[in-house]
């Protein structure tokens, strides 16, 4: 697991106001849509924060303050409510009147269901911006597939990290969307692993996590990942086993291996001369681009969200010793 370090503020208020433009130009009834979401956020925070503030907050703020605030008031809501909604769902939209249309919106924005309907609608015409300004091309979750987009289609996924299904509140969250691949989104699905850590996490770093390259044969290994903390250890077996990602990684060993060659093969004297060769030839290019030649992928960390596999690579590199060689 990587890091997401959204550097630039800005992103993040940009992608609220859009969200509420969008709501507010390109759905029926309008301004009537965000006065019930304003009406509701209210209600449920008791005026302590409105719909602007929900879409930017941080994931901890999120967890821990709304989640609980919207289990209480989900406890709330009138029965009577809840059955004329379901009553309402099971018309086919074209045989509802326009009175049975308009209240099926209504209820649908004061219990938060409409925030799916809203999150589906803006990212199927915004998530290819949305994944565009983030700047990540790896999935955070694995690092071993490409999130990156055509130019004019999105292929990656977003992961609600608190499933929207049981908690729709969260459906347009910035810090509860995560930009991943659809081999993590698809095995996580509508779970919520109660030691996953966020990406987003403030707390999670590059070294959080490491793979570790164990032996298993003369220049054989398996490579495994491993919390660098105790306290992580729950957040490695859910990484592990939840997201799968130790049977993913079993296919990725070769890498190991190469690492372990080159370690063996690449002496100080041949290093030497390659960099006198490599710089002779490339007199532009900078140390990064001499140890990315060397790997066949990036050595610095600040690097990881950019190729795949580069994770592995790094720390495959500093336990053989061969990365502080170049």
């Amino acid at each position: 697991m990587i890091p997401i370090a959204i550097k630039n503020r800005s992103i993040i208020t940009n992608y609220a106001n859009s969200v509420i433009s969008f709501i507010e130009n390109n759905t029926d009834r309008k301004i009537a849509n965000l006065n019930d979401i304003e009406n509701a956020i209210n209600d449920l925070s008791s005026g302590f924060f409105t719909f602007f503030d929900l879409l930017q907050m941080n994931f901890d703020e999120l967890r821990t303050k709304v989640k609980p605030l919207y289990i209480s008031y989900k406890k709330q809501i009138p029965q009577t409510i809840i059955s004329q909604l379901d009553q309402l769902k099971r018309i086919p939209w074209k045989k509802k009147t326009q009175s049975q249309k308009e209240l099926q919106k209504h209820l649908k924005n004061i219990t938060f269901e409409s925030f799916i309907d809203y999150y589906k609608n803006f990212f199927n015409r915004y998530g290819l911006t949305f994944m565009n300004d983030i700047g990540i091309k790896v999935c955070p979750y694995c690092n071993r597939n490409y999130i990156y987009n055509a130019s004019s289609s999105r292929t990656s996924e977003f992961d609600h990290f608190i499933p929207k299904e049981e908690f729709p509140i969260f459906a347009l969250c910035f810090y509860n969307l995560i930009p991943s691949c659809k081999v993590c989104n698809h095995i996580k699905s509508d779970k919520l692993l109660s030691y996953l850590i966020n990406p987003y996490d403030k707390n999670l770093n590059n070294n959080s996590f490491i793979f570790d390259a164990k032996p298993t044969g003369y220049g054989q290994f398996n490579l495994e990942l491993k919390a660098s903390t105790s306290n992580l250890k729950k957040a490695e077996d859910t990484l592990n086993n939840d997201l799968q990602l130790k049977e993913l990684y079993k296919y990725h060993s070769y890498l190991a291996e190469e690492i372990y060659q080159k370690s063996l093969m690449l002496n100080d004297s041949y290093l030497s001369s390659l960099r006198k060769d490599f710089f002779d030839n490339f007199p532009h290019y900078i140390d990064g681009d001499f140890r990315r030649f060397i790997l066949g992928n990036y050595g610095d960390d600040s690097d990881y969200s950019q190729r795949t596999l580069s994770k592995a690579t790094h720390d495959c590199a500093v336990q053989f010793k061969l990365l502080q060689k170049i």
